[in-house]
């Protein structure tokens, strides 16, 4: 089968990324033909490396602009993805999966695929890109050929804006389960615990694990916490870690390769990551029960449907400092239990979420509208 998928910013760190770049993987080892399109654009320092080896053409993805008392034009004249048209005809592909994160440009995808007259599967990874046309947008979905989402939470947030929503099929997420085996332990001192997200205070609540580990640092002078990943808030959660009083406890990693960030998940004691808004997945949860390390994590959007609390990690139900360091504590006062929360998770990514399975996952659909 041709097999075209769309991205945004293929190039740069992140979980929708990753999900294109590892199902494009496993397609081809299927022996299907497949190319990737992508916009151009990668934040400095927030860089990748693909593992596929699927040509990636990028080009520009205009997005639609609401129609207004200004601007009425937009009523019968809106932005054409025609870089976007011309890779679909060189490539001839039988099928077409967006995983375009933006909703305005959502249509832009939609017309390109039509006036092709190749079928078009989008994929929804979670309601943050609504842009500026908001739910207006999403009545492109009714040109889509089939819908699936990254977790039923992700498709039931849908729904709640989109009726056409209901159709999406849920397609989970993977994890690369080789990779996680080979790695080595990362080697410090002290213990620690480990954070990896963008340092982006909107989405990620990572001042609030600041606060919770100022609580109990105190009581667990071996034990650090490292964060990986960059952003735009990066200096603001080290000054809040410095006035704390536990900058020598909290060390900031910046963007770090995906080799090593294996074994900084599989050195660490366990993984934390509170999140401001609802994770579609969050496939760093699934890195981390690969690594035999049990997670903590806010109870919203799809992580409940991975992190099981009290099995394979904790689950706090709201951001606050005082939940958080709860949960640290009960994480730190019992190795056992920490042992076998790692074990467990281990043992459900194993059977549930390599990439393979992803793959056939999204191919069942693809043979469904081809």
């Amino acid at each position: 089968m041709r097999i075209m998928l769309i991205a945004e910013d293929f190039g740069a760190i992140g979980g929708i990324q990753e999900t294109v770049d590892r199902v494009s993987e496993e397609l081809i080892s299927m022996g299907h033909d497949v190319a990737i399109v992508s916009t151009p654009y990668v934040t400095p320092g927030g860089e990748r490396t693909p593992s596929t080896s699927a040509a990636c053409a990028l080009v520009e993805i205009p997005g639609h602009k609401a129609v207004t008392l200004r601007h009425l034009e937009r009523l019968w004249r809106q932005p054409i993805a025609t870089d976007l048209m011309a890779e679909i005809h060189r490539f001839r592909p039988e099928v077409i999966n967006s995983h375009v994160w933006t909703w305005d440009k959502f249509m832009s995808v939609a017309i390109a695929c039509r006036r092709a007259r190749v079928p078009m599967v989008q994929t929804l990874h979670d309601t943050w890109g609504q842009g500026k046309l908001g739910r207006s947008a999403l009545r492109s979905l009714k040109y889509a050929a089939a819908l699936t989402t990254n977790s039923a939470a992700t498709k039931a947030q849908f729904v709640a804006f989109s009726r056409l929503a209901r159709k999406a099929q849920v397609v989970l997420g993977g994890v690369d389960l080789a990779a996680a085996a080979a790695a080595a332990p990362w080697q410090r001192n002290r213990g620690y615990i480990f954070c990896a997200a963008r340092q982006d205070l909107r989405h990620r609540a990572i001042d609030v694990l600041i606060a919770a580990f100022a609580m109990i640092a105190s009581d667990y002078p071996n034990v650090d916490l490292l964060i990986a990943g960059d952003g735009p808030d990066r200096e603001r959660i080290a000054a809040e870690a410095a006035a704390a009083g536990i900058a020598a406890h909290v060390e900031m990693l910046g963007t770090r390769p995906r080799a090593e960030l294996w074994s900084l998940f599989k050195g660490a004691l366990f993984f934390v990551m509170p999140s401001r808004l609802p994770e579609g997945l969050g496939l760093v949860f699934l890195e981390s029960m690969a690594c035999e390390r049990p997670v903590i994590a806010t109870r919203s959007g799809g992580t409940p449907e991975i992190v099981i609390d009290g099995d394979n990690g904790l689950l706090v139900d709201h951001n606050r400092a005082e939940a958080f360091a709860a949960a640290l504590r009960t994480m730190l006062v019992d190795e056992r239990r920490r042992f076998a929360m790692g074990h467990r998770g281990n043992a459900m990514v194993r059977e549930r979420f390599s990439w393979r399975a992803v793959a056939l996952r999204y191919l069942d659909v693809y043979g469904s509208v081809v």
